[in-house]
Parts: C-alpha cells; structure tokens; sequence
C-alpha cells in the first residue's frame, strides 16, 4: 500500500480526539502534540502520525519533557499503538527544546512510514520536507520500518 498524502493536523477530523486519548492520564506526558503529517494506512484501517512533547518547567524545579513518538491510531476504536519513542533530558544550559528530532511523517509505502527528523524548525511549507536533504539538522525522507521501527533508517527514493 503506498499512500504519499499527508493530512495536516488542522485538517484531519481526529486530532483533537487522539490528542486527548493519547495525553490522557497514565498514557504519555500528557503534553504531546500531533505533527505534521497524518498518513492514512486503508488496509489496516489505521492513521499513523509523530508528536512531539517539550516542556520545560523552571527552577527549582529544572525538569523538562521532551519527547517524539510514533503512533497508530484507529479512530472507529478511539485506540492507538505506541510504535516509537524517543526521549531526551532537558539541558537548562541548553534552553532550545528544538534539540530534540522531530518526525514528520511524509507518508506510507509497503510496511514504511516515509519520515523526515529535523532537528531544526520546520518549513511553513509541509511539501517542502520533502525537498530537505540529509545533513546535520535533517535525515531527508528516510523510511521507518513498521514492523521494526527502532531499526537503521535507509533513505527513501520518491521517484
């Protein structure tokens, strides 16, 4: 199945919905925040998108949430699955919470999620993610395995 269409958050029907089912109580920080984009997987009945969490509390408490995962989530059932997480301390020295990669999912093809991880902020422009290429603030459209999302990113050939 190969679906290169993403929905941006604002668009998508079920935002809020897996915002809060996500955030709830004992489920993540409680903070995360859906990124651009949202790709639809027809076969399995399922959207699958990244978030994104950063949060920084102040001394004294000087503690900080800063996260990104990857999610499935089916909305008939209003459940999801937690495929990815990465988490990183919060360095007061280091006051961007941008420091953090964040995914954005491009689209699907074949068992990929196709992503791009910046490490930078993203265009105004979701199609230009597609145009960034690798470097030391971007991965470029990388492919992540669904099956085994931890695994070595290779680099997606759109053409």
């Amino acid at each position: 199945m190969k679906n290169l269409q993403a929905i941006h958050p604002n668009e998508w029907e079920h935002t809020q919905a897996a915002e809060n089912i996500i955030n709830a109580p004992g489920q993540g920080s409680g903070h995360e925040r859906i990124m651009y984009g949202i790709v639809e997987d027809t076969e399995q009945s399922v959207f699958y998108f990244a978030t994104k969490s950063a949060i920084y509390l102040p001394p004294p408490a000087n503690i900080g949430d800063l996260s990104t995962a990857i999610y499935a989530f089916d909305p008939k059932k209003q459940s999801f699955e937690r495929l990815f997480k990465r988490e990183a301390e919060y360095d007061y020295d280091a006051t961007d919470p941008n420091t953090l990669e964040t995914f954005y999912v491009l689209g699907i093809d074949n068992g990929y999620l196709i992503v791009q991880i910046l490490k930078q902020a993203a265009p105004d422009d979701p199609q230009e993610l597609w145009r960034i290429p690798f470097g030391n603030t971007a991965s470029g459209p990388v492919k992540l395995d669904l099956q085994n999302p931890y695994s070595k990113r290779a680099p997606y050939d759109r053409t």
